[in-house]
């Protein structure tokens, strides 16, 4: 009896298979459809006129320091990328300028049509300056075209960073020893319009590596926190030669035009709450 119903149930197996398939089928084709119309992602050539957009205003600034004349250097292309879904910004880049190798002062640019860009100037200069721009584009504000940026004060300060072993001896592992130091001792945040509270994320390769090599400093790196993919503190550390050794320095700026905050081993060590009062961080939007 059991060798007569087998070619039954053969050829009912077929059948009972493509009824769950199918109805798989019919859950995952309702689940693929989203709740909203999903966006193109910008093309190529979008991305491609918007880098070239934003260097032609980064490269039309021009610094005056006294007795360094032409000691500003821009980096040759941009330090970092980066949108921001929260805020709504399709494309934003940081570019530097360096002194000597060192991170002298930057210029976040941001887009949220493509159409306006909003800018952050921010000094990391240990001297007052004054920065103008030569563009002739729409692209730049009549403020930052008719008055210069004239940061009245240093735009940081570089600290000791106490409680910290010596720089490593080599490059690869000096390098990991900036992640660890910037991973286990630093924190950073921002003061959302909202009132509330934003703690930051390290993005953790450094945007920057110093090149060539200020007198008597043996490497420096520059890190960001950030808000998402947004860069919206700035963090340097230098190792610097003390005698036969060498010790660990440190120094914090904003890339926000929001209060930011950052501490080290959970004690506050820097806030941006004078920033913009002193000039060392100046913001505008085209309109």
């Amino acid at each position: 009896m059991f060798d007569r119903e087998r070619p039954q149930t053969k050829q009912l197996f077929p059948a009972v298979v493509l009824l769950c398939l199918a109805w798989i089928s019919g859950i995952t084709c309702q689940q693929a459809i989203p709740d909203e119309p999903i966006k193109p992602e910008a093309s190529n050539s979008d991305v491609v006129s918007r880098r070239n957009r934003m260097t032609e205003l980064a490269s039309s600034y021009h610094f005056r320091i006294p007795n360094a004349p032409d000691s500003v250097k821009l980096v040759n292309k941009p330090l970092f990328s980066w949108s921001t879904p929260e805020r709504q910004a399709i494309g934003g880049e940081i570019y530097l300028w360096t002194m000597q190798g060192r991170p002298f002062a930057s210029i976040g640019i941001w887009t949220y049509d493509d159409i306006r860009d909003s800018h952050e100037l921010q000094s990391m200069a240990e001297v007052p300056f004054e920065a103008s721009t030569s563009a002739t584009t729409d692209n730049v504000s009549r403020v930052a075209k008719s008055s210069p940026w004239q940061p009245r004060v240093a735009g940081l300060a570089f600290h000791e960073l106490n409680g910290s072993d010596a720089p490593e001896s080599t490059p690869v592992r000096r390098l990991s020893q900036a992640k660890s130091l910037l991973r286990e001792r630093f924190t950073a945040s921002i003061r959302q319009d909202s009132g509330s509270t934003q703690e930051l994320r390290l993005i953790v390769q450094p945007l920057y590596r110093y090149q060539p090599l200020p007198p008597g400093v043996i490497d420096g790196l520059l890190f960001a926190f950030a808000m998402g993919t947004d860069p919206e503190v700035l963090v340097m550390l230098e190792a610097r030669r003390a005698g036969d050794s060498a010790v660990w320095y440190y120094a914090v700026a904003p890339c926000t035009s929001v209060l930011a905050k950052c501490s080290i081993d959970h004690s506050e060590v820097w806030t941006s709450e004078n920033q913009v009062a002193n000039g060392t961080f100046r913001m505008y939007i085209n309109k």
